[in-house]
C-alpha cells in the first residue's frame, strides 16, 4: 500500500499578498455606551488565489460578492468575527479558519465581501 502523501503548506515563493488582520473592539463613549471600531491585529504574508465574483439582489440592487480563498502561516488568535484588509478593501471571514492536517503550520480560510 503506498504512503499517504503529507499535507504540505504554501512555499515561500507562493506568498503573494500582505493582508491586514483586524479583530473588533469596542470603546467606551463616555456616556455609559460603546462604540465599535476595528483593531490591527497583524500584518501578515499571504497565499491568496482563487476568487469567486457573484451577484447577490440586496435591498433590490444587484450587488457584486466576492470570495477569496487564503492561507497564512499558523497562528492562535485568528478568529471567525476579525476581518482581513487586502488590497484597500476590507472583506469578512467565512466561518473559523482551518488547521489542515492538525499539524499547526498552515490556516486555511475564505473572506467575502
Amino acid at each position: 500500500m503506498p504512503k499517504p502523501k503529507p499535507i504540505t503548506g504554501p512555499s515561500p515563493s507562493e506568498f503573494n499578498a500582505r493582508i491586514t488582520l483586524e479583530r473588533p473592539e469596542k470603546i467606551p463613549d463616555g456616556g455609559g455606551g460603546f462604540t465599535s471600531t476595528w483593531v490591527v491585529v497583524a500584518t501578515v504574508s499571504a497565499v491568496v488565489d482563487e476568487f469567486q465574483s457573484e451577484e447577490m439582489a440586496i435591498a433590490m440592487q444587484t450587488t457584486a460578492l466576492t470570495v477569496i480563498k487564503m492561507k497564512i502561516r499558523w497562528r492562535t488568535d485568528l478568529k471567525s468575527n476579525y476581518r482581513v484588509g487586502y488590497k484597500g478593501k476590507y472583506y469578512n471571514m467565512m466561518g473559523n479558519p482551518v488547521d489542515i492536517g492538525g499539524f499547526h503550520r498552515w490556516l486555511f480560510f475564505r473572506v467575502k465581501g
